[in-house]
């Protein structure tokens, strides 16, 4: 709750406008006067060493209602380091499938306790000071998580391969446009909440979630778990859609004319030159 304090700012923008105002009128039927403050959480397993197998998985924090020309700029400190969570392998376990009920059930438990005073503060809402002086009764609400694809499923409880937002079968996610309908979340929490019956694993089952035990969202006022997932612009757009046309071209063209071209691409401002061209390129990032 501190860094939500830090990170409170009069100045909103409207990302997710559909979101934001169903939510503020909700609030504003059973509480008149609240202020939706949404909160945005992102992870992501880092490499930090080249050597040893060195590795962090940092969760930041930060809110909605801050410019994203704040957000997006590291120098603006407009993103809040929360909390690391524990990297571990369980290489102990043998058995493969329940070292990863394992690692799900770890991370949804670490991430329960960072989330844990969103549950009373986006009911009750919690007094906070602008930078205009002015005192707000907000109700911090988990509007976002922000991961790459991986991520999402472990976020989501859902089976890797599948579209971590809607129903659409794995053989169909490259068709457009996308008629299949938005998970029911509604489903997913109670499916979650038979822990500890017979009838717990049909339950996920039936609602196309993992068996994970107690998710981290289950309890998140106002919050809709499969609506808060962001597209992975570097993985999903620039990697995805970028890499991929790279390589169908230089199969069909050849390696040596792709690079030919490339370089015969006039300078621009902005953009860079390969004048070496791109076929032996590895690790290219988004930009």
């Amino acid at each position: 709750m501190p860094a939500i304090f830090a990170l409170f700012l009069s100045d909103i923008t409207l990302t997710r406008k559909n979101w934001w105002w169903s939510t503020q009128e909700a609030l504003e039927k059973e509480t008149p006067g609240a202020t939706v403050v949404p909160v945005i959480l992102s992870s992501d397993k880092t490499q930090v060493t080249l050597f040893r197998n060195k590795s962090a998985y940092p969760v930041y924090l930060t809110i909605g209602n801050l410019p994203k020309e704040i957000r997006r700029k590291p120098s603006q400190q407009g993103q809040i380091l929360l909390a690391y969570l524990p990297t571990t392998k369980l290489e102990h376990i043998t058995n493969k499938a329940a070292r990863r009920r394992t690692v799900s059930n770890l991370f949804h438990a670490c991430v329960s306790h960072l989330v844990a005073p969103l549950k009373r503060a986006g009911i009750e809402g919690i007094v906070l000071q602008s930078g205009d002086g002015i005192q707000r009764r907000c109700h911090p609400i988990l509007a976002a998580y922000v991961g790459d694809y991986p991520e999402q499923m472990l976020v989501t409880c859902g089976y890797y391969g599948n579209c971590p937002v809607c129903m659409t079968k794995r053989d169909r996610l490259g068709e457009y446009p996308c008629r299949a309908a938005f998970r029911d979340f509604g489903q997913a929490v109670n499916a979650a909440k038979q822990i500890g019956k017979d009838e717990w694993v049909e339950s996920c089952s039936n609602a196309n979630i993992r068996p994970v035990q107690h998710p981290f969202w289950e309890d998140l006022p106002y919050t809709d778990i499969f609506r808060s997932i962001t597209p992975d612009i570097l993985h999903q757009l620039y990697q995805g859609v970028m890499k991929h046309l790279i390589a169908w071209l230089t199969k069909v063209i050849g390696a040596d004319e792709m690079d030919a071209r490339v370089r015969r691409l006039p300078a621009n401002h902005g953009m860079r030159h390969f004048h070496k061209g791109i076929t032996t390129l590895s690790r290219v990032s988004g930009a």
